[in-house]
């Protein structure tokens, strides 16, 4: 009786493939600035969403483990326009496998903000 092996299957993954696999995690919603990782990791995406009037509002992800921001990497910033409509969304998501953070994943939100965001990270 003749049985199928498939090769894939037989050969085991390098630590590369196995971080591929796993899937990204949801820091959830946060409406002020937060620590959302204190080890290195990887960014795969931000979602923020605005949620009243105000002035231009944004917000930083740097690769820190803490809120001392000094001498850290910015990884990436989300600005949205004073005026903006409620509800109105900016996503930015990054191509596979994400930015990688040295540190750790800190955000940190300007002052007064009406903002809401959530992380994808591994």
């Amino acid at each position: 009786m003749a049985t199928r092996t498939n090769v894939n299957s037989i050969r085991p993954k390098s630590s590369g493939e196995e971080r591929l696999v796993v899937p990204w995690e949801a820091s959830g919603i946060f409406t002020a600035s937060a620590v959302i990782k204190d080890k290195p990791g990887l960014l795969g995406g931000v979602i923020v969403t605005v949620v009243g009037e105000g002035t231009a509002d944004s917000i930083k992800v740097w690769d820190s483990p803490d809120a001392d921001t000094t001498g850290d990497v910015e990884l990436t910033r989300v600005t949205l326009a004073a005026g903006t409509n409620l509800g109105q969304q900016a996503i930015v998501m990054f191509p596979s496998p994400g930015v990688y953070a040295q540190l750790g994943i800190y955000v940190e939100m300007s002052s007064g903000a009406v903002l809401e965001y959530e992380l994808y990270y591994r």
